[in-house]
């Protein structure tokens, strides 16, 4: 099923909330862009550079904003429990970087809520093909 709007909201204005934010300015398909950081200014200076649509320090705004129907979860890991879950319960899907969780109670938690929602998620490994870790593997 293909989407005539696709509105991403990435909550964590760091290092790779940064990138997805980026990736998804420059992405056609994308039409709204929201970000959240818990600090107002490192959401601000992201909207700025990327030109998105609407910046705050309240995930929750961001995820529930009426242009959002996709979530990136890019906070500190131990931070990622309740931004997924906010999403999960307001029905988007939702890409999360990896780790899912720090603890196996967090991670039952959320998947619980994605059980009970019928809402995806996607855990993100960006890296997980790359030689080194690919050589890695194989020497296991």
């Amino acid at each position: 099923m293909q989407r005539e709007h696709l509105g991403v909201a990435v909550i964590g204005c760091g290092r790779i909330g940064t990138l997805r934010a980026s990736l998804a300015a420059r992405y056609p398909g994308v039409n709204f862009l929201a970000v959240s950081d818990a600090e107002q200014h490192r959401a601000d200076i992201l909207a700025q550079r990327t030109g998105a649509d609407f910046s705050t320090d309240d995930n929750l705004a961001a995820i529930n904003h009426p242009d959002v129907n996709t979530v990136i979860v890019s906070t500190p890991e131990h931070d990622h429990r309740e931004a997924i879950i906010q999403a999960l319960e307001a029905g988007k899907p939702v890409l999360i970087e990896k780790p899912i969780a720090l603890s196996l109670e967090d991670a039952d938690a959320i998947i619980e809520v994605a059980d009970r929602t019928g809402t995806e998620f996607r855990v993100g490994y960006s890296r997980r093909h790359e030689r080194r870790w690919m050589l890695a593997k194989e020497q296991l």
